[in-house]
């Protein structure tokens, strides 16, 4: 099986005042899946985000998400929304708490081959019909994050329950996941992190492939010019799927470029 994706984002926070900022932002990105016949799709995404801060260590906001996915054949095809309430609270001075619970609302539209009997063939002059199966599923969404930061580290243990987006009930799927992962900055061009992390999703569809993940990376930013640095990920990664023989080891390996204005490299990931 072969993978191929081109993705481009962004986003962007403006605070309105000392303790209210919104986020927004967009991404689009183009995929080629051969598994196990080659499936051509382009998605995009939205979102945006709104945070108060009410002490000097509590804050309470709301986000917002939506995908879209479709087939280039158009053959699928999905949209879902996830609607978050969050809150923040600074535990001491290197501890941060983020909790948000809400909902998500799912469509996947997948088309269907309906064998027809004989007789109906020669009526309708063809031996297979397709019709479009529509599944809509609602559910529980949140996420759960606690962060120990200090200047140039970070330690962060997550949880995450969503909707994740893709192409008709191939990769449309309610998502479980968590991880652990540490940053590190260590001079000022570099910066560098490692973690570990696993999912759990089923599929919404007509077909409701149930698959497990789970995996371990590293990766590094590299300042080339002021506001722009290099960087590169790495990650190896199993996949369980029950429906088919799909059970395997891969690896991945990335590298790019990011435009990110301050004085301390990103731990991106």
């Amino acid at each position: 099986s072969r993978y191929y994706s081109t993705n481009i984002q962004g986003s962007a926070t403006y605070n309105l005042d000392a303790r209210t900022a919104v986020t927004f932002g967009t991404a689009a990105r183009y995929q080629v899946i051969s598994f196990p016949a080659s499936i051509r799709t382009f998605g995009y995404d939205g979102f945006g985000g709104f945070s108060r801060q009410f002490t000097s260590r509590t804050s309470l906001g709301a986000d917002y998400y939506y995908s879209n996915d479709n087939a280039r054949d158009g053959s699928f095809g999905s949209e879902s929304h996830n609607i978050l309430g969050r809150y923040n609270v600074l535990l001491g001075q290197t501890w941060n708490l983020s909790v948000a619970g809400g909902i998500f609302l799912a469509n996947v539209d997948q088309n269907v081959p309906l064998l027809l009997d004989p007789a109906l063939a020669a009526i309708f002059g063809t031996r297979t019909l397709i019709f479009v199966n529509h599944t809509q599923k609602t559910g529980p969404s949140g996420d759960f994050s606690l962060t120990w930061r200090k200047r140039r580290s970070s330690v962060q243990i997550s949880a995450k329950r969503s909707v994740v987006g893709g192409a008709g009930s191939y990769t449309t799927s309610a998502n479980e996941s968590g991880g652990l992962s540490y940053h590190f900055t260590a001079v000022r061009k570099w910066a560098a992190w490692i973690g570990a992390n696993g999912s759990r999703s089923t599929g919404i569809g007509n077909t409701a492939v149930k698959y497990d993940t789970y995996g371990a990376g590293t990766g590094f930013s590299y300042e080339l010019f002021p506001a722009l640095r290099l960087v590169g990920n790495y990650d190896v990664r199993h996949y369980n799927v029950n429906s088919t023989s799909y059970n395997r080891t891969s690896s991945t390996a990335t590298v790019g470029l990011t435009f990110s204005p301050g004085t301390i490299p990103l731990a991106f990931r």
